[in-house]
């Protein structure tokens, strides 16, 4: 079980390394020189509040690509964790007032638990490529 919930994470975060090297960076130097050409096109008269209006306004689109990522990984988060309370739940509706005084019924309720964790973790390790795709095509539409 532990293997699998680190595998999992480590999925995660390579898929989050991935959609950052590969066009979440893009945005963050777009942003930048955005913002470096508010500078160097602003003229001697330009107010320092043109000058933050102009440069905020080239942060939206990296905000918006945050925003997007943090919403997609809280919802995959969110998903699994309904999933392993369905787990949680499935395995209390086997309880019984002679539970415990039965250790073979306890085992098999632990396994049955211990079962769905597993299938329910993989199916998500499964749902990562979904996710990426989702995220990189959601990151180009929406920053062009």
């Amino acid at each position: 079980m532990k293997a699998l919930d680190l595998k999992l994470q480590s999925e995660v975060k390579q898929c989050m390394d991935f959609i950052e090297k590969s066009h979440l960076r893009k945005i963050q130097r777009q942003s930048l020189v955005c913002s470096l050409e508010c500078i160097d096109k602003a003229s001697r008269n330009a107010t320092s509040d043109e000058i933050h209006h102009c440069m905020k306004k080239c942060q939206v689109p990296l905000e918006r690509g945050q925003h997007l990522i943090q919403n997609e990984i809280s919802r995959f988060q969110q998903r699994l964790q309904r999933a392993m309370v369905t787990c949680q739940d499935e395995a209390n509706d086997l309880v019984t007032p002679d539970v415990h005084s039965n250790p073979d019924k306890l085992r098999k309720i632990e396994n049955k638990m211990g079962n769905c964790f597993a299938k329910t973790i993989q199916e998500h390790i499964g749902m990562i490529g979904d996710m990426k795709k989702r995220i990189i095509s959601q990151l180009r539409d929406g920053t062009n």
